[in-house]
């Protein structure tokens, strides 16, 4: 499966890309809202979008874009809350796991 993430704390977004890599999946971590548009905009297709939900500047329309666009079709949008962090690795990673189970 291929898996965009989008989060703005590195560590976060490296821990997550890392477990899912591991787990067989494509997985492609940006830092930057901006970046994600980008990648959106090319031609390359993913499954699901992990998106963090307090992004700067695009934090409310980069999962609607996703959601909603002909150029994304079937791409799941799973926003992560400001409650995740690598902290609380062990939540997290079990609501992406549920997340997962929806899309395979």
């Amino acid at each position: 499966m291929r898996i965009l993430i989008v989060h703005q704390e590195r560590a976060i977004a490296d821990t997550l890309a890392e477990y899912l890599h591991n787990q067989g999946h494509q997985v492609l971590p940006l830092y930057c809202p901006y970046d994600a548009l980008n990648h959106f905009l090319e031609i390359v297709h993913f499954d699901l979008a992990l998106i963090s939900s307090g992004l700067p500047d695009l934090n409310e329309e980069l999962p609607v874009l996703f959601a909603d666009s002909v150029m994304q079709p079937g791409c799941r949008v799973f926003l992560l809350g400001t409650g995740d962090s690598v902290e609380n690795r062990d939540e997290t990673l079990n609501r992406i796991r549920a997340e997962l189970d929806k899309v395979t």
